[in-house]
């Protein structure tokens, strides 16, 4: 396969999802199908994979507080990088854990942030846009790998 891009950014694809099992497994084959067309490296998959796992269920877990909600996957391409963004109308990440890059807590047992952390250290670049009350957005960039 032998795309030619823009410097502009295309959408793949966009899909819209619960925050329960049905969603991940809507989530997770899109995701794959997408990952196919564009790395050839298996490693690479594999890290871009589990990844957008990571990130799907942090809102699974703590967007809605036990309740379901909608989550907006978009699959972004231009001649750079797969972009990914993940975004859900729950609760929101408390600013303190926005305002720098994650890192791992001193407390090995501590829950708090380690996907985030692992995420940005497999992804070529994070951002994490949220407001409390208001929603987490989290963008995940991968270096194509044809």
């Amino acid at each position: 396969m032998n795309l030619k891009l823009s410097k502009e950014e295309i959408v793949l694809q966009e899909v819209i999802v619960e925050s329960n099992l049905d969603g991940f497994t809507s989530m997770k084959q899109t995701s794959r199908q997408i990952g196919n067309l564009i790395f050839k490296d298996e490693e690479k998959f594999k890290e871009y994979l589990l990844c957008i796992d990571e990130v799907f269920y942090n809102c699974i877990a703590h967007a809605y507080e036990g309740e379901y909600g909608n989550i907006d996957i978009k699959y972004y391409l231009n001649e750079e990088y797969l972009k990914v963004s993940i975004k859900d109308s729950g609760v929101g990440i408390p600013t303190k854990y926005t305002e720098e890059t994650p890192k791992l807590s001193d407390d090995l047992l501590a829950e708090s942030g380690r996907g985030l952390f692992i995420v940005n250290n497999m992804c070529d670049k994070l951002i994490i846009k949220s407001n409390e009350n208001d929603g987490t957005e989290v963008i995940i960039y991968f270096k194509k790998g044809w």
